[in-house]
């Protein structure tokens, strides 16, 4: 595929393409704000989802929406065992300057017919800084994709020291949410609500565990 070169490009779709194995370029599109690759080649998948993509992709200022399969969300991301309208997440202390970005992950409504109901109104979320009291909100349309990622950059979102926890709810079914840094920061006592896993590259990803004695 050509090298990508438009930096004012806001959409790309790139659906069901078994032979492409990679993009080159992709990390240059400044402007996008929704990108499909549903239904690819599975090395395409693994070349374009790789950590340095979404970081690259936190850097820009802007929400951006990556529709694609479930099945299809990279292996790296934490994605939360309690599926359902309201996931939250613990934070660290010391994160303020770490923060990268959120990655909150769905998955859309899989019957047809309800489906084609449901374009004709968004979905919501609502993610909320439960220290602060912030609260963020947005909506994405259906279309006819099964599950999506939604990049949300500290520019739009920021924390600080001291946010104890990020709770997000929807009316699509929510799989989880991601969260990057930049760096490593240090690991809290493991009888807290939170498990931290530093990554080689120094992103950090953090899950909601059980309280002590539960």
């Amino acid at each position: 595929m050509p090298f990508l070169e438009d930096d004012q490009l806001e959409t790309f779709y790139l659906t069901n393409c078994s032979s492409l194995t990679d993009i080159q370029g992709l990390e240059e599109l400044t402007s996008l704000r929704e990108l499909s690759l549903g239904g690819c080649n599975s090395s395409l998948l693994a070349y374009a989802f790789r950590e340095h993509f979404f970081q690259t992709f936190s850097g820009f200022g802007h929400q951006i929406e990556i529709y694609i399969q479930s099945e299809e969300f990279p292996d790296w991301m934490s994605q939360s065992s309690n599926l359902g309208s309201t996931v939250s997440v613990d934070m660290p202390p010391n994160v303020s300057h770490n923060f990268l970005a959120m990655i909150l992950c769905f998955r859309l409504c899989e019957d047809t017919e309800i489906r084609l109901l449901n374009d004709l109104r968004p979905s919501y979320y609502n993610v909320q800084n439960t220290s602060s009291g912030f609260m963020l909100q947005g909506s994405f349309d259906n279309h006819n994709h099964e599950s999506l990622m939604v990049v949300v950059p500290r520019t739009i979102f920021s924390v600080k020291d001291g946010d104890h926890r990020i709770e997000l709810t929807s009316d699509a079914e929510i799989l989880g949410i991601h969260v990057m840094c930049n760096r490593e920061i240090p690991k809290i006592d493991e009888c807290n609500s939170i498990a931290a896993n530093v990554d080689d590259d120094g992103s950090c990803h953090f899950l909601k565990g059980k309280t002590c004695g539960k």
